[in-house]
């Protein structure tokens, strides 16, 4: 008997040696990366000893690594076999131990990478996916509440499903990035030195602020600020950690656009501490081409928001940026977004020297479009390229418009038909947010057309409208999408010469549906005011009068409260000073003292613009001058109003012939006007032409319901011009 015992015993001794001996190998397998190895040894010691505690996670954690490289490397058949068998092991560890945390935990890990994977092809199969992995990570952080990386999972998990969530149901998603936060920073509690923790938090707060930027801006800059936070943690903790060092720049980069409106010099030290944050990330690593992108990018937006107050700074930073681009493609020849952003570079550079240097603008811009073009033909895909091609383009042809109108008409039409090209696209199958990018870039391309009533630009209309509107359904949620498509149809009734028709009626009357539901999710939407307000105003121009009057009130108060949510728009007083106007003209014959106190307001709406307007400075002065043009003698008998609108017009033509060189092309369709009334044909059209290729003139109402044109209307030559680019013109309005 004892002699049995003490067989028993050496095989067991021998048993063990084997065992430790193949654990030794196993583990330096793991540290040299050799997976297949790994599972190999695992599970031979797997079968050595079924019944250790331990064994059969082993080797469901080798099957876990080994599917991870299997994802790096993009074997996604050889990554989906190795889960399976991790699963099958984790789960048989668990039948021997239910309350182990750990195991709990790495299953949790299989699911969320699981997700990750499916993400793409099947968001519905993904987020079922991601919902395992957070019942299981929770399971691990009760049975281990002290658990630090189970919390730390568990945060990302719900930061995933989050971002799943956000296109669909902002609100879920907002209740899950909450949920990310709190574990996270109960990771952070449980061990202050994790920073992964820390810069995992700071993802999911940026992430929360970028899908509630347009709706919620002071929120999102809080969620930015506070993201800003936890990557310097991060970094403190790792000072060594390129990603923490880019995620900080990036925030500032937020930060700073958001400031730039209120705080100029604030916003430029958040941009310098961006750029810093990117060096810092390129002297830990010089290959690091991702660096040398957003260190151009910060160099790129801050130029653009300079652009149009300080040119010659925003030229030295453009520079810059040219710069960094090119040295990232250096570093990554085949990723795309190096030279796209290399192309838009070279082409806002080339807007800014077009005034001063024309050739060397034009110079920029064939290099431009050469970066652009290269793009396009590796990736077709890719819609950015051919938009960013037909900006140049147009960009171009404003700049040769005063020089070599035939040129530049070529090049409006090029560009019309790079954006028209989009067309061709079908809608994105997955995602609101694709699909409300692509109809943003297609109505892009309708506010471009020469013609606003062309088939073209009816079609351009129409697919946008249909992409806000998928982008709606997609997201019911979504208030822009909603705000969106209402402009897109609203548009889209503007190309039928009729405004009365029964096609327009409708369109009107479904933009009115949106502009609501973009009111009820967000009721301080103030772009849905401003659009129900235009609509107000365009059906009390075709209503009789006891409708009329209540009608042009409602457009008011919409335009009123547009102006009360957002202060700043110089936008919204426009809107105001137009509506009055177009008020006075109705209650002109039959209300002599109310048509009076409507011009005053019209007037007093567009001084104010004109002392808040900042970029479209120009816009406004072109409103106020057509408006000046207007009113003028508004009273009077045809003879001396005719007579007040000359005297008017010749006032603001020496305005504009003092104005200086640089922007002598500017204020085109003020300049058509005072030269119509003047009764100057060939000067008028000119001016009109110039208008249409600067992109001033879009909706032909602008000269069909003007008094200063009524002086040239019934003209040979305007009416030849007026068929050529609008077709056949339809009954004005007044």
């Amino acid at each position: 008997m004892t002699q049995q015992h003490a067989t028993s015993a050496s095989a067991a001794d021998a048993k063990a040696r084997r065992i430790d001996q193949l654990s030794a190998r196993a583990d330096q397998a793991e540290a040299c990366g050799d997976f297949p190895t790994l599972v190999r040894l695992r599970e031979t010691i797997l079968r050595l000893a079924p019944d250790w505690n331990g064994t059969a996670f082993n080797v469901g954690y080798a099957h876990e690594l080994a599917s991870k490289h299997a994802d790096h490397i993009g074997d996604l058949r050889a990554a989906t076999r190795h889960r399976q068998r991790a699963e099958i092991h984790y789960r048989r560890e668990l039948q021997r131990d239910p309350r182990c945390a750990v195991t709990h935990n790495n299953l949790g890990n299989l699911r969320a990478s699981e997700a990750r994977g499916l993400k793409a092809a099947n968001p519905a199969a993904a987020m079922h996916a991601i919902q395992e992995a957070i019942a299981l990570h929770t399971v691990a952080t009760q049975l281990d509440p002290r658990y630090a990386i189970a919390a730390y999972n568990l945060g990302g998990d719900h930061a995933e499903l989050a971002a799943l969530l956000a296109d669909t149901d902002l609100r879920a998603a907002r209740r899950h990035w909450a949920q990310a936060a709190k574990s996270l920073s109960r990771a952070l509690r449980l061990d202050p030195t994790y920073a992964a923790a820390a810069g995992r938090a700071g993802d999911a707060l940026a992430a929360e602020a970028r899908a509630i930027a347009d709706d919620e801006p002071r929120a999102a800059l809080a969620l930015w600020i506070a993201a800003l936070d936890r990557h310097a943690r991060a970094l403190r903790l790792e000072p060594g950690d390129t990603t923490a060092a880019i995620d900080c720049g990036n925030d500032l980069l937020h930060i700073a656009e958001m400031t730039f409106a209120h705080d100029r010099r604030a916003a430029h030290r958040l941009w310098n501490d961006a750029r810093r944050h990117y060096r810092l990330a390129l002297r830990l690593d010089p290959t690091l081409d991702i660096a040398e992108h957003d260190l151009g990018t910060a160099c790129f937006d801050e130029a653009t928001a300079l652009a149009d107050i300080d040119p010659k700074r925003a030229m030295t930073l453009l520079l810059s940026a040219e710069a960094h681009y090119a040295a990232a493609l250096v570093l990554a020849p085949d990723a795309h977004d190096n030279a796209r952003s290399l192309g838009d570079t070279l082409a806002l550079q080339a807007r800014l020297i077009a005034a001063t240097d024309l050739p060397e603008a034009r110079r920029r811009w064939r290099r431009a479009t050469r970066c652009l073009q290269r793009v396009q033909r590796k990736v077709p895909d890719d819609r950015w390229p051919t938009v960013l091609l037909a900006r140049a383009t147009i960009a171009e042809a404003e700049a040769l418009a005063p020089v070599d109108p035939q040129s530049a008409l070529r090049l409006r039409r090029l560009a019309s038909r790079r954006y028209r090209s989009l067309l061709r696209l079908p809608l994105p199958a997955i995602g609101a947010g694709d699909c409300y990018s692509y109809a943003q870039q297609v109505c892009e391309g309708a506010e471009n057309e020469l013609n606003p009533r062309a088939a073209s630009s009816r079609a351009l209309w129409r697919r946008a409208a249909d992409g806000f509107l998928e982008a709606a359904r997609r997201n019911p949620r979504h208030a822009w999408a909603w705000n969106d498509a209402a402009y897109a149809l609203a548009c889209l009734a503007l190309t039928w010469r009729d405004a009365a028709a029964a096609q327009p009626v409708t369109l009107r009357a479904e933009v009115i549906r949106c502009c609501k539901q973009a009111l009820r999710i967000n009721p301080a939407h103030h772009a849905a005011h401003t659009q129900l307000g235009n609509i107000c105003a365009t059906e009390a121009c075709l209503a009789c009068d006891a409708r009329a009057d209540d009608l042009w009130q409602q457009a008011i108060a919409h335009h009123q409260k547009s102006l009360a949510l957002r202060p700043d728009k110089s936008f919204s007083l426009s809107c105001l000073a137009w509506v009055h106007a177009d008020q006075a003209d109705a209650l002109a014959t039959r209300d002599a003292a109310a048509a009076t106190d409507a011009r005053a307001a019209a007037l007093a709406y567009i001084a104010e613009a004109q002392r808040t307007a900042g970029a479209d400075a120009d816009g406004v002065r072109t409103a106020q001058a057509l408006i000046d043009l207007r009113f003028a003698g508004a009273d009077a008998s045809p003879e001396a109003r005719q007579y007040a609108m000359q005297r008017v017009a010749r006032r603001l033509l020496k305005q504009l012939d003092r104005r200086a060189a640089s922007r002598a092309a500017a204020l085109a369709l003020a300049r058509a006007a005072a030269e119509a009334a003047l009764g100057q044909t060939e000067a008028c059209t000119a001016a009109l032409e110039l208008a249409v290729l600067l992109g001033e003139l879009t909706d032909v109402d602008d000269i069909d319901d003007h008094p200063a044109f009524d002086a040239v209307r019934e003209d040979a030559g305007f009416q030849r011009w007026r068929r050529s680019r609008f077709g056949a013109a339809r009954p004005t309005r007044r």
